[in-house]
């Protein structure tokens, strides 16, 4: 099946010439929508649709935005697979409040065997508190409903109290001058406490937040050890992130 952009799929569906020749016809095609919530985006897909049944011809329409977002979360699955090899017996950890990835990272560690976990995300408690074998802290703090992250100065003066041997830490936006940024004020924070209360300072990104400057910055790229990424990631970030003393892992390629 042949995939067009708008400009394609509309010559060959507007094409009278085309229309009567029905050898020239493909029998099935896919149309890649790129903003499938714009409402124009979706009175045109449905004309395509009622134009192609006119013609005889398949269409398939294809939500850009759905396949990045599912591209996306599986890179993020991956990356926590090879945070969660970074955790050795014994250890104690902090689990930054960061959406999925951390999530995925905690349910990564569900059978792990002592480990420590200080976290201010509400996630990664549900998904370690059923685990035995796995020691829970929670920063407490004001629970933030629409991030499900615990912010604010107790979850602050928590994290002056406690000492962990590494924190994974989450990021909207990665770029050498302006460091690593967060879209949202109150949980900057928090994040810079942890940064504080960790011996080492992983990065979980992938590669969509390289060359993002959020509104905030958290802290500066030195501040980072070691990075846990996916291998979309540039070549030319990679050496200079290298070139700075960030070790950088990549995680396992996707499946073809």
């Amino acid at each position: 099946m042949a995939f067009l952009g708008l400009g394609g799929l509309t010559r060959l569906l507007h094409s009278r010439r085309t229309a009567r020749t029905a050898g020239a016809l493909p029998r099935r095609i896919g149309f890649v929508v790129p903003f499938s919530e714009h409402e124009w985006y979706r009175s045109l897909a449905r004309c395509m649709q009622a134009h192609a049944a006119r013609l005889g011809i398949e269409l398939e329409i294809v939500d850009a935005e759905e396949n990045l977002r599912e591209d996306v979360a599986q890179r993020e699955r991956e990356i926590a697979r090879a945070a969660a090899e970074q955790v050795a017996p014994g250890d104690v950890i902090l689990i930054d409040g960061g959406g999925a990835i951390t999530t995925y990272l905690a349910e990564e560690l569900a059978c792990r065997e002592n480990v420590t976990v200080i976290t201010n995300a509400l996630p990664v408690l549900e998904a370690l508190h059923n685990c035995p074998n796995v020691t829970l802290l929670a920063t407490g703090g004001l629970l933030r409903r629409g991030h499900d992250t615990f912010s604010g100065p107790t979850a602050e003066q928590a994290l002056r109290d406690l000492r962990a041997d590494k924190l994974f830490l989450t990021a909207t936006g990665v770029t050498p001058d302006f460091g690593l940024s967060h879209g949202n004020l109150a949980e900057v924070a928090t994040k810079q406490a942890m940064i504080r209360a960790a011996r080492e300072v992983i990065l979980l990104a992938d590669h969509t937040k390289f060359g993002q400057e959020a509104v905030a910055p958290i802290a500066p790229l030195s501040t980072v050890s070691r990075l846990i990424t996916d291998n979309a990631l540039a070549a030319g970030t990679r050496l200079s992130l290298t070139q700075m003393g960030i070790e950088v892992v990549i995680a396992r390629a996707l499946p073809e």
